[in-house]
């Protein structure tokens, strides 16, 4: 990525992305950005950081992307709600063990639909609209054919991404920007190089 001339520029963009995050306009763009660097890694072009100035393709990838992601989200959603339904107008040490176990079940979800969204990033990247996405059965042959590049790519992003966030927040703070970016465009490039090294 850091052989692209304008990386540095590109990349001062996404940071600006995601001061809009809270506002899930910068998220949409960032994810949107994400899917296009996959996309462009697995058709095997030399540049695949794509340019800021024709953001309507990354706000519509993004805006599937996120969607997919929060329908994905709702079992989470509802196990947490239950927990917290159980621990706080039930009370009493069985509503609280059986909350408990909402709530690790609710952590489970939470890390499969990490996961989930490698398969989802590169359904987009191939083409694939919110159907596609949708499609349980379509994702999960994509993830168990040949598994370990996805894993070691997902467990890459998640070691990472936080690691950038907190070096640049060290740096001025404003670098936690820039961080954010990067960790982006970093799950971009390995589910697509995961996909690749899968399908040689």
């Amino acid at each position: 990525m850091l052989n692209d001339r304008r990386w540095f520029a590109k990349m001062a963009v996404a940071a600006l992305c995601a001061l809009l995050i809270p506002a899930l306009v910068g998220w949409w763009l960032l994810y949107g950005w994400s899917v296009e660097i996959a996309r462009r890694t697995l058709a095997g072009e030399a540049e695949v950081l794509p340019s800021w100035r024709k953001p309507w393709p990354l706000l519509y990838d993004g805006m599937r992307g996120c969607l997919t992601y929060l329908i994905y989200m709702l079992p989470f959603g509802l196990l947490e709600a239950g927990a917290w339904a159980l621990r706080t107008l039930v009370g009493g040490s069985l509503a609280s063990a059986v909350a408990t176990v909402l709530g690790l079940g609710a952590l489970l979800w939470l890390l499969l639909a990490g996961y989930w969204m490698v398969g989802v990033t590169l359904v987009l990247a191939r083409g694939g609209g919110l159907r596609q996405t949708l499609d349980l059965g379509g994702v999960r042959r994509l993830l168990i054919d040949n598994a370990t590049p996805y894993q070691v790519a997902h467990i890459g992003v998640l070691l990472i991404a936080p690691l950038l966030a907190v070096g640049g927040a060290l740096f001025l703070g404003i670098g936690a920007l820039l961080g954010i970016g990067w960790s982006f465009a970093l799950s971009g490039r390995l589910y697509a190089q995961a996909y690749l090294q899968a399908h040689e």
